[in-house]
């Protein structure tokens, strides 16, 4: 008989357990508390267990006895309900059907900057800059997250959102430096949630990028400076942009666009190149792939001179198009080509390009 008790009470404590963990979930906006609630409800959730506990022992009726250990349950169902809520949230791994976006407009103003420094990283999520006619720089920040309810998503893509650090500094020499980064976070691989950064600038202003991203596409159009570096884990490169010097760090994705430049360094694991180039000065051209073509189109003209070596372990080397060109040496895997009058072109560049595994095309236009 008393197995029986027992086991009827036990299965009473679990239903109480359950009907308490069902109302949190449903009925509590866990979400939209605050930061701190959580281990303030550790706190006065543990406190009030020993509290409970010592009650217990002291208590001599059987009766109140089975009210503190039905309390004990009910702050305890509480807590797992909280703190699982709590802990979704933090990590990010939530893979419910609701998503949300929020995003945040910044103005900076420019008064009377004449060049802007632009750094802009995010983890996962896409890069844009682009210039327009209108004198102004805006910064568009925009965070989509995933959640288990519509209150739960729109709470983690807000606190993305607050997270995500903003800076500048204006020198008296006048360079505006603009800084657009995103704070890692803890199991960030699992995280369900993107941040996309758009920058809009004045056509006319002088401005150095850098952006860096591990998941995501980058796009630059229609701007001009002396630098634009570019740092990509996975995701694809769109440019079309005038820029003294240009440096590209990709690990896998595509990268293609238009560029009017000095100086050029690419190097790319895996992944297509696809560029036309337009020397704005003499200078020197480097592109390096190990697995993946690349495909690069020159400007050519009487006032340029073009010194061009190709190799590739495995794929074919084509060079083509080229005015005046002198072949230097042209092996299975290797080739060499100058313009005739190298020396005495007004814009000299040099051009290197190998690959390990892919093929190699260079064209004059």
């Amino acid at each position: 008989m008393s197995n029986t008790s027992s086991l009827s009470k036990n299965i009473g404590k679990l239903l109480i357990f359950l009907g308490v963990l069902w109302i949190c979930f449903r009925y509590i906006d866990v979400y939209a508390l605050p930061s701190y609630t959580g281990p303030l409800l550790l706190i006065a959730g543990g406190a009030m267990i020993i509290v409970s506990t010592l009650a217990r022992r002291t208590a001599k009726s059987a009766a109140v006895v089975e009210i503190l250990s039905v309390v004990n349950i009910i702050i305890l169902s509480i807590i797992v309900a909280v703190g699982i809520s709590f802990l979704v949230s933090f990590s990010g791994y939530i893979r419910g059907p609701y998503t949300a976006r929020v995003e945040k407009n910044i103005q900076v103003e420019i008064g009377s900057v004449n060049l802007v420094e632009l750094t802009l990283g995010t983890v996962s999520g896409d890069i844009v800059v682009k210039s327009c006619e209108e004198p102004r720089f805006d910064i568009k920040i925009t965070v989509e997250a995933g959640g288990i309810s519509e209150s739960a998503a729109e709470s983690f893509a807000k606190r993305i959102l607050e997270e995500v650090d903003f800076r500048k500094e204006v020198s008296s020499s006048g360079v505006l430096s603009v800084q657009v980064s995103t704070k890692p976070r803890t199991w960030g691989w699992l995280s369900n949630y993107m941040i996309h950064i758009e920058a809009t600038v004045y056509k006319d202003m002088k401005i150095n990028v850098n952006t860096d991203t591990v998941s995501g596409d980058t796009f630059v159009t229609g701007l001009s400076g002396e630098r634009l570096s570019i740092g990509s884990i996975s995701g694809e490169i769109r440019l079309n942009s005038t820029s003294e010097s240009v440096k590209i760090s990709l690990v896998s994705g595509d990268l293609d666009g238009s560029l009017n430049l000095r100086s050029l360094d690419i190097s790319v694991v895996s992944g297509s190149v696809d560029l036309k180039l337009t020397p704005s000065g003499a200078g020197s051209y480097v592109a390096s792939t190990v697995s993946g073509d690349v495909k690069l189109t020159l400007t050519t003209g009487e006032n340029i001179g073009y010194r061009i070596s190709c190799s590739t372990v495995s794929g074919s080397i084509n060079i083509l198009n080229i005015p005046d060109m002198t072949v230097l040496s042209k092996e299975n895997r290797s080739e060499e080509v100058v313009t005739s009058n190298y020396d005495e072109k007004d814009i000299k560049v040099t051009v290197s390009v190998s690959a390990i595994s892919g093929n190699i095309r260079i064209s004059g236009k």
